[in-house]
């Protein structure tokens, strides 16, 4: 069972992460405060209390009045600062299970169980007292009736024939003991989402890589229903990481990011955010990282065939 209630900090409305978070996704601190305090309800309405992975970007953006670009920007720009593999940081530490609530788990009552409880014992006490006193003022009395009512009861029994009991073999003969009835088949277990199902697998394995990805994310979920195999995406992923490198920032690479290069493998010789008819010399980059990634996408297969999939991909020379 959820907690009812989250616990929020002093000046949470007035933390600098807030800023930082604003400026990275470009959009108003406002907002990013607004969809951190959302995060906190989902999160304790989880299963897996403080995990935000079944995240709907499509909710949230409906409950918060705002495009779902919105929510994915400021989601992805969280990354590492307030959500740290697919969970709310320091959720544990600051959002304990407490006791005073109640535990079906534990059998820990709440505190309202527990003075209803002492309570109603009070009154009973109080109770029993009161029908103690009225017992010892009446106890002659009542004392002579029931001497006089066991007396009686002898009388009567001793006066009263003993009625005859049945020989064993007039009794009728047992039928055929019933059978169980049939039990009710095992229910079928629930379909899963193959799309999900999916999307939740490319969120680990990029993970394990340091990439910061939502199962929930349209992105990610695009890429599963297109079927990009574990091969493409890992080496999209060694991509954006030296494109990254190479422009000295430090961030992880997010799920925007690796779209932009999954999108340059798709349709080579065309950037995405490129006006067409862009200059030669960027259209001709795009290009040739389309025909690298393609290069380390076979070779990784071939890793994978082989058994090797911690195998290093090679680097390929400018």
């Amino acid at each position: 069972m959820a907690e009812s209630w989250v616990r929020l900090w002093a000046d949470m409305t007035t933390d600098p992460k807030w800023q930082t978070i604003a400026r990275k996704s470009g959009k108003p601190r406002y907002l990013v405060i607004a969809l951190f305090a959302h995060l906190m309800l989902e999160a304790n309405a989880a299963e897996d209390r403080g995990s935000v992975d079944a995240v709907v970007v499509e909710d949230v953006a409906s409950a918060l009045d705002c495009d779902e670009a919105d929510v994915m920007a400021i989601m992805d720009a969280m990354q590492g600062r307030v959500i740290v593999d697919g969970r709310l940081a320091g959720w544990e530490r600051r959002q304990p299970k407490r006791e005073d609530v109640g535990n079906p788990t534990t059998g820990a009552k709440s505190s309202t169980e527990r003075s209803r409880e002492h309570r109603k014992r009070k009154r009973d006490a109080a109770h029993g007292n009161a029908c103690n006193d009225v017992a010892t003022q009446g106890n002659a009395p009542e004392a002579e009736a029931e001497a006089e009512e066991r007396t009686g009861g002898a009388k009567a029994a001793a006066s009263t024939p003993a009625t005859a009991q049945p020989e064993a073999g007039d009794l009728p003969p047992l039928g055929p003991p019933a059978a169980d009835p049939p039990a009710d088949p095992p229910p079928d277990p629930p379909r899963r989402d193959p799309i999900q199902a999916r999307a939740v697998e490319i969120t680990h394995l990029l993970r394990a890589k340091g990439c910061a990805l939502q199962p929930s994310d349209p992105r990610v979920q695009a890429w599963a229903n297109a079927g990009r195999s574990d091969a493409e995406l890992l080496t999209a992923l060694e991509t954006a990481e030296r494109r990254r490198a190479d422009a000295g920032n430090p961030q992880p690479v997010n799920a925007g990011y690796l779209d932009s290069i999954l999108a340059d493998v798709a349709g080579p010789g065309r950037s995405r955010d490129s006006p067409e008819g862009g200059k030669s010399n960027r259209r001709d980059r795009y290009a040739k990282d389309a025909e690298q990634i393609q290069a380390m996408a076979r070779w990784a297969d071939e890793q994978l065939r082989q058994g090797n999939p911690d195998a290093q991909f090679p680097r390929i020379e400018e």
